[in-house]
């Protein structure tokens, strides 16, 4: 580009200002030897710049997985199995328990019940108002033979005999076979008891 230029300007004297072919030629190269001289200055410079900038070479950083950033929950998974072993160790308590009572004496439910009568002499529980010839005979049956083990019966003891007693189920406590039987238990006389024994002597 500088030789072109320097060209030109010869040419331009030489036909222009009609200056000689050997003034023109000197001219020219002055023309030509500036424009280099100035392209040069350029280029240099603009290099110097490129080179002064630095270049980096940003290092990709390594993805990271995705599970190292999630927090293991430990935790809940610690309170789930303190709460199964409690659960496992009332279990085992309970069952502890049970097994032990299981092992215990269950007291009899029934009454005191006799196989003969004492002394070979049984009470006469036909003087309790509600007790014929036929009850009589079904608790003699039973191992009842005396006003005081009629006395001593609890509510579980009248369910029991009254479960034993065939067609006269609820007249335990319907005639109050137990207050009768502590009264004459003790030597006592009811009206009932009274009024049967004036029969029994024909009065």
């Amino acid at each position: 580009m500088a030789a072109a230029g320097g060209v030109l300007v010869a040419l331009a004297l030489v036909y222009v200002a009609q200056i000689p072919v050997a003034g023109s030629l000197v001219a020219g190269l002055a023309v030509f030897a500036a424009l280099g001289l100035i392209f040069v200055w350029s280029f240099c410079g603009r290099a110097e710049q490129v080179a002064a900038v630095p270049v980096t070479h940003a290092r990709p950083e390594p993805e990271k997985d995705a599970k190292e950033d999630e927090p293991v929950e430990t935790r809940p998974v610690a309170n789930d199995l303190r709460k199964v072993a409690q659960g496992v160790s009332a279990a085992s308590t309970g069952l502890d328990a049970a097994l032990a009572k299981s092992k215990e004496r269950v007291p009899d439910a029934s009454p005191e019940r006799l196989a003969a009568p004492r002394r070979g002499r049984a009470d006469d529980l036909q003087l309790i108002k509600g007790v014929g010839p036929a009850i009589e005979q079904q608790l003699n049956q039973i191992g009842i033979w005396h006003f005081d083990q009629i006395a001593s019966w609890k509510a579980r003891d009248i369910a029991f005999v009254d479960s034993l007693m065939v067609g006269f189920h609820g007249r335990i406590t319907r005639d109050e076979w137990v207050k009768q039987a502590k009264i004459l238990a003790r030597g006592g006389q009811t009206e009932f008891s009274e009024r049967a024994a004036s029969a029994a002597r024909g009065e």
